[in-house]
């Protein structure tokens, strides 16, 4: 098995099949680089931040050649946040319009959970998901059966936003 070489002070990496999610970590923000730390923050990036990220990537063999592809296709951005997540804090905040006019039952709860858990650990959530599996659990039809179709145009733009902010802009 091939053994990944921290790039950065810190950095932590996981490979695909060691029996933990693949993806990298910083101990604590003090280390964090501040590219990454606007990414696990949700906060917009610009083209200079995404050069520190690519060169870590590339001098630690984080990811397969297919990830690096992926990188390019979906931009790397995206890409580095699906290795290190988003913030929880960041998470609650970028969904707090929407839940604070919103009547919150168990179901919606559960649902509005399951969302921030997965933001939190991939850093993205494409609004199509909403109507899949583990969501389609919670609500058969999307989530305009919890929560109506106003609002559920209002959660998948939030989570638009919460992409867009990871792309150079």
């Amino acid at each position: 098995m091939r053994e990944l070489r921290p790039a950065a002070p810190g950095l932590s990496c996981s490979p695909a099949g060691t029996g933990t999610r693949r993806g990298c970590t910083w101990p604590t923000i003090r280390t964090t680089p501040p590219t990454i730390q606007r990414l696990r923050r949700n906060r917009q990036l610009t083209d200079q931040d995404l050069e520190e990220p690519g060169r870590i990537l590339a001098e630690s063999g984080v990811g397969t050649s297919a990830d690096l592809d992926r990188a390019g296709t979906d931009g790397l951005g995206l890409f580095v946040r699906s290795l290190v997540g988003l913030d929880r804090e960041a998470v609650e905040e970028a969904l707090a319009e929407f839940v604070s006019d919103t009547a919150l039952t168990a179901s919606r709860l559960d649902f509005l959970q399951l969302l921030v858990n997965q933001l939190s650990e991939n850093g993205v959530v494409k609004p199509d998901a909403l109507f899949k599996s583990p969501y389609s659990e919670l609500a058969p039809s999307g989530p305009d059966e919890l929560f109506g179709e106003e609002r559920a145009v209002r959660l998948i733009r939030t989570l638009r936003a919460i992409e867009s902010h990871a792309r150079v802009g």
